[in-house]
């Protein structure tokens, strides 16, 4: 899991990534920065859904998803993987979404 990750998508909808994740220990622990400040962190086969966010892993499979993005979604998001508690960090992912449609006004 490395290097940068574009989506592009038309609001609304769901920005989705799928990423393969392998390490040993199979253990890992996944922490994804928003560009709004907010974070999630999973460890192992977990679930986390909050809003419009939702961040699972099953087995290698690890799925990023934004739904009813408005461009205020637009943005770079990270993805960092560690192992071994926290103490070595594995892997970066940068994860940048575009989101088109119109801004709106005040």
């Amino acid at each position: 899991m490395s290097g940068v990750k574009d989506i592009e998508v038309s609001s609304p909808s769901t920005a989705r990534w799928v990423l393969n994740v392998t390490s040993f220990p199979t253990r890992t622990h996944i922490i994804w920065h928003m560009h709004n400040g907010l974070e999630f962190s999973i460890t192992g086969d977990e679930t986390l859904h909050q809003g419009n966010y939702l961040m699972k892993k099953q087995g290698t499979e690890l799925i990023i998803e934004i739904s009813d993005t408005t461009v205020y979604d637009m943005g770079d998001y990270r993805l960092e993987m560690f192992v071994d508690n926290y103490h070595e960090l594995n892997k970066t992912v940068l994860l940048q979404l575009v989101v088109e449609g119109e801004h709106e006004h005040f």
